[in-house]
């Protein structure tokens, strides 16, 4: 009989990289312990900085199966939620808003999966569902205002809404490349009097001394 256990690592470095590989869909290159590891030790998104991971990892029969990127996050930058306004009004009803649960990419807008289950899970519904469980006791055994997940994927969307968590909406504008082959050829898209704005401040820019 399998025995599903959920535990908290401190790190994204804490969790083997082959667990990351294999869970993580094709297609995110930052939905993975790479980049986690590197925003973490570097950081950009540690304790110090108001990112404390305390990213979920089920295991079955100490096999891997599942993750949760979380973080304890102490502001409202850096996670794309936009919720100042939410703030603002749990204060004014006397309550502390931080430190709030973010599932998120640390300063990275980019939308994917947040439920990570292995396809080889004995019941990958059993540990999505516990996964969901154990980060909704987290904010119910520490009395904290709520728990985001930013930017998840369609199927993660009807998992956390089926287990009671509110949907929020928000428009994303992307940018594709259509042959444009430089960025002149992008410029002809332009109108006239765009495209010398856009020069203009380049040219500025250019002109200041700024060095990337």
């Amino acid at each position: 009989m399998s025995k599903l256990t959920i535990r908290i690592s401190d790190g994204a470095a804490d969790i083997p990289r082959e667990a990351w590989t294999a869970l993580c869909a094709p297609g995110h290159p930052f939905l993975n312990g790479d980049f986690l590891r590197i925003v973490e030790e570097h950081g950009v998104a540690v304790p110090d900085a108001g990112w404390q991971p305390l990213h979920l990892v089920a295991s079955e029969n100490g096999t891997i199966v599942g993750l949760l990127p979380l973080y304890l996050k102490g502001h409202s930058h850096g996670d794309f939620i936009y919720d100042w306004s939410w703030k603002a009004v749990w204060e004014r009803l006397g309550h502390r808003y931080y430190p709030r649960l973010v599932s998120g990419l640390p300063y990275t807008p980019v939308a994917g999966p947040r439920l990570l289950i292995a396809p080889a899970a004995s019941d990958r519904a059993a540990v999505c569902d516990a996964l969901i469980t154990a980060a909704q006791g987290i904010v119910a055994d520490n009395g904290f205002s709520t728990w985001h997940v930013a930017l998840a994927s369609s199927a993660d969307i009807d998992a956390l809404a089926a287990r009671g968590l509110l949907v929020s909406h928000d428009v994303q504008y992307q940018w594709f490349d259509q042959g444009f082959g430089d960025f002149d050829g992008f410029l002809q898209c332009f109108a006239a009097e765009k495209r010398r704005k856009v020069r203009a401040e380049r040219r500025r820019a250019a002109e200041s001394g700024l060095r990337c």
